[in-house]
């Protein structure tokens, strides 16, 4: 049988990519609320959303670096898999009359760590 608590599982269910829970997250985030020009947000909408006109223009963008591991793990064991620097922005927008969020910008980093100590 196999054995893992993520895809791709094998025999003795250690080819998971994550662990187990549970898992133990450290690092900073910056989130930044702002209202930007309606017709910018509404520029970068794909095929099928439409602007929220309730929002007039609301977005938010989010910067992340952080590191994360199971309990199983210890932070040196695998430090370029588990630190990531991330951005994203993000704006509500309706579809088939429904609110919805859409993140036309999103950028991934993965780093090893430069101030963190295990």
């Amino acid at each position: 049988m196999l054995k893992g608590y993520m895809v791709p599982r094998s025999p003795l269910g250690q080819a998971s990519i994550d662990p187990p829970p549970p898992w133990h997250y450290s690092g900073d985030v910056l989130a930044v609320e702002f209202w930007a020009d309606p017709a910018a947000t509404t520029s970068m909408l794909p095929d099928g959303l439409s602007p929220d006109p309730s929002t007039n223009g609301h977005a938010f963008a989010m910067f992340v670096d952080a590191e994360s591991r199971g309990a199983s793990q210890t932070f040196a064991s695998h430090p370029r898999a588990s630190s990531r620097s991330y951005a994203n922005f993000s704006a509500p927008y309706r579809r088939q009359r429904k609110n919805t969020v859409h993140s036309p910008m999103h950028a991934t980093a993965l780093k090893p760590p430069s101030h963190r100590k295990a």
